[in-house]
C-alpha cells in the first residue's frame, strides 16, 4: 500500500504551505488529513484552524482518545452514522446522504472515538470563547451537552458545507468557510471573562 500524508512546516500547517510525502512501505491507516488556517484576519482570532479528514477505505478502522482540551470543535460528517455513548462515539458509514454537525466541549474527560469504514469530515476548531463570536445567544442556551448534534447554523451552513465537501482545492475550501463565518460574525464583549480565561491559559504573557 502506498500512502500520501501531509507534514507540518514550521509551527503550523497552512493551505498554501505544506509538503506531501509518499510512504512506500505498508501503512496501517489509509486516510488523508490536512489542516489549514483561516485566511480572514477578521475571524482568525477566533477560529484556530480547519481540518479535512477523509478515507475511501472500506476496511478502515481506527481508535483514538480525545483528551481534555481548551479548544472546542465543530465537526461535520458526511454520509456517516454517529453513535454517541458515555464518553465515546462510534462512526460508521450510514448508507444514505446526510450532513451531520457535532459540537464538542471536552474540559475534563478522556473520550474514545472509533472510526470504521469510509468517512469524510470537516472540522472547525475554535479558540477559547471563539464560537461565541458567531452565535447570537450564550452558548449554554444553544448547546447544553459536552458532545452532541449542533444544528444551530441551520440550512445555510449545510449548503456551505456541501460546497466544501465537493471542492478539491484546500484554499477554496478555506475560502467557503471563511466567508460563512465572516457573515455570522457578531460582537462579543465579555471583556472581564476574556481576560480571566487569558490569565488562566497564558499567565506569563499578560
Amino acid at each position: 500500500m502506498i500512502k500520501t500524508i501531509c507534514i507540518k512546516v514550521g509551527s503550523f500547517l497552512t493551505s498554501d504551505f505544506y509538503h506531501k510525502i509518499t510512504l512506500k512501505k505498508p501503512t496501517r491507516y489509509n486516510d488523508n488529513f490536512i489542516t489549514a488556517k483561516p485566511k480572514s484576519e477578521k475571524i482568525s482570532r477566533y477560529i484556530s484552524y480547519y481540518y479535512f479528514h477523509k478515507s475511501e477505505d472500506e476496511n478502515y478502522h481506527k481508535n483514538f482518545i480525545f483528551y481534555p482540551n481548551y479548544k472546542h470543535a465543530l465537526t461535520v460528517y458526511k454520509d456517516s452514522k454517529i453513535t454517541l455513548k458515555d464518553n465515546e462515539s462510534v462512526v460508521n458509514p450510514s448508507g444514505k446522504i446526510d450532513i451531520r454537525p457535532l459540537y464538542t466541549i471536552n474540559k475534563d474527560k478522556n473520550m474514545k472515538v472509533s472510526m470504521k469504514g469510509r468517512f469524510n469530515k470537516i472540522g472547525i476548531v475554535f479558540n477559547p470563547l471563539g464560537i461565541n463570536h458567531f452565535i447570537e445567544k450564550p452558548l449554554q442556551e444553544v448547546f447544553t451537552d459536552n458532545f452532541g448534534f449542533f444544528p444551530y447554523f441551520g440550512d445555510n451552513f449545510t449548503q456551505v458545507i456541501e460546497q466544501v465537501f465537493s471542492e478539491k482545492e484546500v484554499s477554496k475550501k478555506v475560502l467557503f468557510l471563511d466567508e460563512f463565518f465572516e457573515q455570522k460574525y457578531i460582537s462579543f464583549n465579555e471583556l472581564v471573562l476574556k481576560r480571566t480565561i487569558g490569565k488562566l491559559l497564558f499567565p506569563t504573557e499578560l
